[in-house]
């Protein structure tokens, strides 16, 4: 088996409702925001290619009625597609197809957002909204448990790339395979509280 072709998949992801993918709060202080987004080192919002890619795996997984596949055997596309534990994979299978890159605000985005223009005026913070949620108790409606989440803003718009490798002649239709999970995603959400009307997105897909 050896590398026959790439094929890339470049786009834009933009956010329709307020989109939330939790970030690390071992450092968060009194006062400090309960349920943070995860950023880059410089403080930008992002969404982590491992976070695309488990999304689409997990959306294939289920329209397939499966549950955490890990067999790593040739014949399963979501393995092969998107790889499986090295004790698991067989030599039949080969390398892993898929490989999904982080995804960046656009520049355009980030202009606005960093300037207070458009859609992106009312901001609390640079690049974040803060919604407030509690829990409402059922039988006496009283409010419980405030909290904070910080949500990348309804209009925001990031850059995404995929690139797909064609070991062997199968893979042609692997890669259709994949396209189908993509349109699964739109139908669905990225990050957390999807239930909730967060994450809801559309793509654009320019080559």
């Amino acid at each position: 088996m050896k590398l026959e072709g790439k094929l890339l998949i470049n786009g834009k992801i933009k956010a329709l409702t307020g989109l939330h993918i939790g970030g690390a709060t071992t450092d968060a202080a009194i006062g400090d925001i309960d349920n943070c987004v995860i950023k880059t080192s410089e403080g930008v919002p992002f969404i982590p290619g491992s976070s695309l890619k488990g999304k689409l795996r997990s959306l294939l997984e289920k329209k397939e009625g499966l549950n955490l596949c890990r067999c790593g055997r040739a014949s399963c596309n979501i393995c092969v597609i998107f790889g499986s534990g090295a004790d698991k994979r067989t030599v039949e299978a080969g390398p892993t197809r898929l490989l999904v890159r982080d995804c960046h605000l656009t520049e355009e985005t980030k202009n606005k957002m960093e300037n207070n223009e458009g859609e992106f005026k009312e901001l609390e913070l640079i690049y974040t909204e803060i919604k407030w949620e509690n829990v409402i108790d059922r039988l006496t409606s009283a409010a419980q448990h405030p909290r904070q989440m910080e949500r990348v803003p309804r209009g925001a718009e990031f850059d995404f790339q995929m690139v797909f490798n064609l070991m062997e002649k199968q893979d042609v239709d692997r890669f259709e395979y994949f396209m189908r999970g993509l349109s699964l995603l739109e139908d669905d959400y990225l990050g957390g509280s999807g239930s909730r009307g967060y994450g809801l997105f559309s793509s654009r897909i320019y080559r």
